[in-house]
């Protein structure tokens, strides 16, 4: 029997997700994880958190949306703080698991816990699987190469409009079987994670966390109010 583990990054959906399409066509069971890197909200240059309370409270109803949704279909998502090359090379030592799949990510420091983590999976001769997540067009798909992108939107616009189709979307699983005796977790506290609480709410719109209010934004916006027809004399507002 195939293991994997599907480690959730920002990619928090069940609907058009490689990673996950890829890792349920490949194993007989997964572990899909959530994993909060303190790193992410620790003070940065004067004191200035990297990620503050707002952004903290979306994050949170967003892990917790993803784990009813994977409840739905009989699975559960574990949740753990920390730092994610550590945690996914344990579990993957504990549950004989010597196969991540994820998404990749485009930033520096991303990128550093990405080359730590193969390097950890390696040494158990193990495998980290990436795919691409992020854009709505493909970076291998693209009409130039990347170090060609045009400066200018409306020409990038043009050249991709007359050039491109839009991949098929990968579809959203039916049912999943989780890897048995993981603990599931719980959600850390603020207090973990920030240095400072605020309980400021001074913002224009609050918007809910999660793949299934995403899901109903979409469908309000282009299909109820039709706000998309007048995106174009709207946008700048």
């Amino acid at each position: 029997m195939k293991t994997a583990i599907v480690w959730f990054r920002n990619d928090l959906r069940l609907h058009d997700n490689e990673a996950l399409f890829e890792a349920l066509s490949w194993a007989d069971e997964i572990l899909p994880i959530y994993i909060f890197d303190p790193r992410q909200f620790r003070p940065v240059f004067d004191g200035f958190p990297k990620s503050a309370h707002h952004r903290l409270r979306f994050l949170k109803e967003s892990v917790l949306d993803l784990r009813m949704n994977l409840r739905d279909l009989g699975a559960d998502l574990i949740i753990r703080t920390g730092n994610p090359e550590d945690i996914l090379f344990a579990l993957a030592r504990h549950h004989e698991t010597f196969a991540v799949f994820c998404h990749e990510e485009a930033c520096d420091e991303e990128r550093l816990v990405e080359d730590r983590l193969v390097a950890n999976m390696e040494s158990i001769e193990g495998e980290v699987n990436f795919f691409w997540g992020h854009t709505l067009i493909h970076y291998q798909d693209l009409p130039f190469a990347i170090e060609y992108i045009p400066k200018q939107f409306t020409v990038f616009r043009k050249s991709v409009e007359k050039q491109l189709e839009i991949r098929p979307i990968f579809p959203r699983p039916k049912a999943i079987k989780n890897i048995d005796g993981v603990d599931a977790g719980e959600l850390p506290s603020d207090q973990q994670l920030l240095k400072k609480i605020s309980t400021s709410g001074d913002f224009i719109q609050q918007f809910r966390g999660g793949e299934t209010n995403a899901l109903l934004r979409l469908k309000e916006y282009f299909w109820e109010s039709k706000n998309v027809s007048t995106y174009k004399e709207t946008r700048n507002g």
